[in-house]
């Protein structure tokens, strides 16, 4: 049995959209003679972080309503702001000019860290900052995509998300969509996906009682091929966000589908907070280019799979 796994990556999670929709177009020769997408032999889906995202539109939605997604995300769908909390009774004009003026103070706060601590990225001052004093984002934007593109549509396969308890020391739980009603799922993968320090309220989301946050805060389940083995997969491909120094070499049990350019660090790449729409029409196409170049050790895996089911 195959199984899909795909890692975190924030904004690079276009790259596996891309990814999936070119599985669709690659046609796996089958001894009969007739030809069917590689997408179809997918038995399961892993995902953490905002791969857990990608799993269940993957399992919900046509790859064409996929890649719509994402080639029309909006930069307000992945940072949605959170209320100032201005005072109602102020004037228009007063609101505006005390919001001004908070932004223009939070600027000056984090050019201020940026001067204390020259030895620290960018990232690292923001992630600092939104630490003390509470992020101006919220996930609402990734809820509302799930809402408006999965109402009822049965998951095609079993979809898996990672998340990580919010406690020390941090523990990481794998969750199984099949197990829990619509809104739950949809909780669980907004959960999965809750990158603490950039969105609002790090204490994390509730299932079952517990608080969880992003699925890829500890580095070993950012890509959780090994816990999709440990599921029952026996064969796995594997789609990493970002472009990879040392990428596995493929084999009959395992391919890994990885950018073949660099496609940006935490700032240009993983929040996109420049050019956002460019970086994301970027990823999709590269997603696309990397998995038709291995086509060949795909389909090699998929009639290897087949013939030990025989």
């Amino acid at each position: 049995m195959i199984g899909l796994v795909l890692g975190g990556g924030g904004a690079k999670g276009a790259y596996q959209a891309g990814v999936w929709k070119a599985l669709h177009e690659i046609q796996v020769p089958l001894p009969d003679g007739s030809h069917r997408p590689a997408a179809d032999f997918i038995g399961g889906i892993i995902g953490s972080s905002v791969g857990s995202l990608n799993a269940m539109l993957f399992a919900a939605c046509t790859p064409e309503q996929v890649y719509e997604v994402w080639k029309n995300l909006k930069r307000e769908d992945f940072y949605s702001l959170r209320s100032l909390r201005l005072d109602k009774t102020q004037k228009p004009r007063h609101r505006r000019f005390n919001r001004g003026a908070r932004l223009a103070i939070g600027a000056a706060e984090v050019g201020l860290l940026h001067a204390l601590f020259p030895g620290f990225g960018l990232q690292h001052v923001l992630l600092t900052y939104f630490f003390l004093n509470g992020s101006p984002f919220t996930p609402a934007g990734l809820k509302q995509i799930l809402d408006d593109r999965i109402a009822d549509q049965p998951l095609r396969c079993p979809v898996y998300a990672v998340c990580t308890e919010n406690v020390m020391p941090r523990r990481v739980d794998i969750f199984s969509l099949e197990d829990y009603d619509r809104e739950t799922q949809k909780r669980i993968v907004i959960a999965s996906a809750n990158m603490p320090f950039l969105y609002a309220g790090a204490i994390g989301i509730e299932i079952d009682g517990k608080r969880y946050i992003d699925g890829g805060v500890i580095k070993k389940y950012k890509i959780p091929t090994e816990e999709m083995h440990a599921l029952g997969y026996g064969r796995t491909i594997t789609v990493c966000c970002s472009k990879q120094k040392s990428p596995a070499q493929p084999t009959l049990q395992h391919v890994e589908i990885s950018p073949s350019e660099d496609n940006g660090g935490i700032i240009r790449g993983t929040l996109a907070l420049t050019h956002m729409q460019r970086k994301i029409n970027s990823n999709l196409l590269l997603g696309m280019a990397d998995a038709r170049a291995n086509r060949n050790a795909i389909t090699a895996m998929i009639l290897e799979d087949l013939k030990s089911e025989n």
